[in-house]
């Protein structure tokens, strides 16, 4: 083989150097087609993304998620075009192959590029579709899930909104809200805290009797008509008990449905004193029967069942038992200020009134008016007791003494009149059970069983005002003399109607006749033998039959229907015949009559009202065992009373002349009704426990044993349980629970007490701390003041 000429060669490596230039000027311009080609794609893919990520989600964490999206793309398109640049090489490789002439170094960085891109390529473009496609399938869940929470909060919003306008309405259509704001501007939060307390009390009997609606009343309109769905049982009956409360129960039926004349003054008679026809109805105990529903259940073999008996003790005992959370829940709230002893500092309290006691949202000149006076009224409260602070300090040892012995005089006066008032009490109620069956005249007889509720309605109303008048005389401060009238009356009315229940129980167990034995063969004397046989015996005149006690819980029970009655009628006719009639006679006699501009009006004398108030709902707790229908008639009393002594205090009576302080006076009214509450429960659950029921009327009518009481009906149901359960409640019953409780009780006690005692003690420490910083304060006022006068002497010199 022969080699090429030395020119030869030359001109051959000229040729191939101008085709290799002409090359690679090829592959430029090649190559810049392709990267303006790759810029337009990835300017069009962004446009494309943006769009869609604006559309599909409108948060900024979903837009960055697109942003995202939008640079994986591009680098994929990068991925790409870098691909298109490895195929150009390999096309240039190959028109290479086909010269004779090729550059080592130009082959070289081809294969290079080759072997780089080649085995790279699909490599890249699936990871790069695979990122892109998950994060595809991110922000469309994003945005799905965003806008799910966006809707719920736009729907949570407009239903927060709507709430929010509906409560708005409520309070601009709630009466209550007006009455109140009437009140206090005019007289004081203070005076409208009996308001309040009224308003609360209706929402309490309210409260029970929706109880009693739903466990008492519904269930016995049920048994009165029973469908093909129930049957009637009978779980606790033996037959002895059984028949016996058969013959009772026919012979209490007959009393009630003895004929009497069609006059219209018999049904008044009937209506004023809860007999006749009226005590065959749900207002009274002994119409409530013994009965146990059962209802069939289809979808369950086991039948539903109703015990009344255990239906009518558990609803009295819950109706306690949310009574009693009501009262302190409400008591609690007005606790912490009337803890708080603002007598030794003072002054912050004024200052609180002077900066914070304005209310900002006043909108109209007369509410600003109505506001003005409240603070008045609340200044003149606070002045007024600082007032009498100062006067006992300033006491001498012989006025103190002469003070002490006339407040022991005055107790004793007290206890007397409380004393004659009990005696009174029972006197009527023993003069009451004997006449019950002697042959009176209609008029005679109801007068005769009003006789007990008069008097003590006329007690209820003369001796607490000479109570009222003794706590003057005994230079109380405003505020002790107001709670210990109350704590005197609340004491009257609480024994009075305490002295009543127990004059009756001694009549039933003591003073009675001895009861006669009741056989089997004596079953048909009805009336001696039905659970009521020292009261009453066998007559056969039809007019004193009626008026024999057959049931002596419905004979309660018409004792406290007979109270609320009068409770109503004095209340009522004292506003109506009394302070109106004054008002009026005052109004155009003041000028001329010297002694009528002297007595004035009459006064709205807050703790006597309260009395009426707390009176009112004693009543209905202790009669609401056996006049179920108590709690309703209490509820339209004390609302009748809301707007019956608004009406006094607006428009007939004087405004109180003392004003008094309204977180304590509420705190006390609460601590009243809650004394109340003790009293009656303890005393209603010693009946419940210890009487026995009448076998003629009434959910307890069935007796399991001689010595059957009402609760025996829990204990019965108990005792029906399985042995597990019973064994349960049982060991509530054993000392095994209760020390354990006790203990438990001390120590959290302890516990309170000596917590108690710290936070007091830090309570000082604060005020020690808080004297000697206005103490410092004022030094270095001082010394500001000295130097300042040192600093004009020394000019003036």
């Amino acid at each position: 083989m022969s080699l090429p000429l030395k020119s030869d060669t030359k001109h051959l490596s000229e040729s191939s150097l101008e085709q290799s230039t002409k090359k690679v000027k090829s592959i430029l311009v090649h190559s810049s087609k392709v990267q303006h080609q790759r810029k337009s794609t990835r300017h069009q893919i962004n446009l494309a993304f943006q769009k869609d990520c604006d559309i599909q989600s409108s948060s900024p964490d979903n837009v960055d998620g697109a942003k995202y999206i939008v640079s994986t793309f591009s680098s994929s398109i990068d991925v790409i075009a870098n691909c298109n640049e490895a195929v150009d090489a390999e096309t240039l490789k190959k028109e290479n192959e086909t010269n004779d002439f090729r550059l080592p170094s130009f082959k070289q960085r081809m294969q290079r590029m080759q072997c780089l891109t080649l085995r790279s390529f699909k490599a890249k473009q699936e990871r790069a579709q695979q990122q892109v496609a998950q994060r595809v399938r991110t922000i469309i869940q994003l945005s799905e899930t965003q806008s799910c929470i966006n809707y719920t909060k736009r729907f949570l919003k407009g239903i927060k909104s709507m709430f929010d306008a509906l409560i708005d309405l409520w309070y601009r259509l709630n009466f209550w809200s007006q009455q109140f704001r009437e009140i206090e501007g005019h007289f004081g939060i203070a005076t409208s805290t009996y308001f309040r307390f009224t308003r609360w009390l209706v929402n309490l009997n309210f409260m029970v009797f929706f109880l009693y609606l739903c466990f008492i009343y519904i269930p016995q309109l049920s048994y009165n008509n029973l469908s093909d769905y129930f049957t009637v049982v009978n779980d606790t009956g033996s037959g002895f008990f059984y028949n016996k409360m058969v013959l009772c129960s026919k012979s209490y039926k007959e009393k009630l449905t003895t004929r009497r004349a069609n006059h219209h003054w018999l049904t008044f008679l009937d209506i004023a004193q809860g007999t006749g026809f009226l005590e065959n109805t749900m207002l009274f105990y002994g119409f409530y029967s013994n009965l146990t529903v059962s209802l069939h259940n289809d979808f369950s073999s086991r039948n539903v069942k109703y015990n009344m008996g255990l239906g009518y003790l558990l609803t009295v005992g819950i109706s306690f038992v949310v009574v009693f959370i009501m009262i302190v829940r409400k008591s609690s709230t007005t606790i912490k200020e009337t803890v708080m002893d603002f007598d030794n500092t003072a002054y912050p309290l004024y200052t609180n009134a002077v900066f914070g006691g304005w209310d900002y949202c006043i909108n109209s000149e007369k509410m600003s008016v109505y506001k003005q006076r409240i603070i008045y009224n609340e200044f003149k409260a606070t002045l007024w007791e600082v007032k009498m602070k100062k006067k006992r300090e300033n006491r001498s040892t012989r006025e103190k003494s002469k003070l002490y012995l006339k407040r022991l005089i005055i107790n004793l006066v007290v206890l007397a009149l409380l004393v004659g008032s009990f005696y009174t009490i029972y006197l009527t109620t023993d003069y009451l059970i004997k006449n019950q069956t002697e042959n009176l005249s209609e008029f005679n007889f109801l007068m005769v069983n009003y006789l007990p509720s008069i008097v003590i309605s006329i007690l209820n109303a003369i001796v607490p005002e000479i109570f009222w008048a003794l706590s003057k005389v005994e230079e109380y401060s405003n505020s002790f003399a107001t709670h210990i009238t109350i704590v005197r009356a609340v004491f009257l009315r609480l024994s009075s109607v305490w002295v009543l229940v127990v004059s009756l129980y001694y009549r039933l167990h003591y003073k009675g006749r001895k009861p006669m034995d009741c056989p089997e063969e004596n079953m048909y004397n009805v009336t001696r033998c039905c659970g009521n046989t020292l009261w009453e015996s066998i007559i056969e005149n039809d007019k004193l039959e009626r008026r024999t006690v057959k049931c002596w819980e419905s004979y309660v029970g018409q004792q406290f229907y007979k109270l609320c009655i009068t409770d109503f009628m004095s209340v009522t006719l004292i506003v109506l015949s009394i302070k109106i009639p004054r008002r009026i006679i005052h109004h155009h006699l003041q000028h001329r009559i010297w002694v009528i501009k002297k007595l004035g009006r009459a006064k709205f004398d807050l703790p006597l009202q309260v009395l009426d108030i707390v009176y009112s709902q004693t009543v209905c707790w202790m009669g609401m065992f056996f006049n179920p229908l108590l709690p309703a008639l209490t509820f339209i009393k004390v609302f009748y009373f809301f707007f019956l002594k608004k009406f006094e205090l607006l428009s007939v009576a004087e405004a109180p002349q003392i004003a008094y302080r309204a977180s304590r006076s509420y705190s006390f009214f609460q601590t009243v009704l809650l004394v109340s509450f003790i009293i009656i429960t303890c005393l209603l659950g010693y009946m419940i426990g210890n009487l026995k029921p009448s076998m003629s009327c009434g959910p307890f009518r069935v007796y399991s044993s001689d010595e059957f009481v009402m609760f025996d009906v829990v204990t019965n149901e108990i005792n029906s349980w399985p042995t597990v359960p019973q064994k349960i409640v049982r060991y509530f019953e054993t000392a095994a629970f209760y020390v354990p409780a006790f203990l438990i009780s001390l120590l959290s006690i302890y516990y309170y007490l000596a917590v108690t005692a710290g936070y007091k003690k830090m309570e000082e420490l604060l005020k020690e701390q808080l004297k000697s910083e206005a103490h410092d304060k004022q030094f270095l006022l001082a010394r500001v003041d000295e130097i300042i006068k040192r600093g004009q002497w020394r000019q003036e010199d």
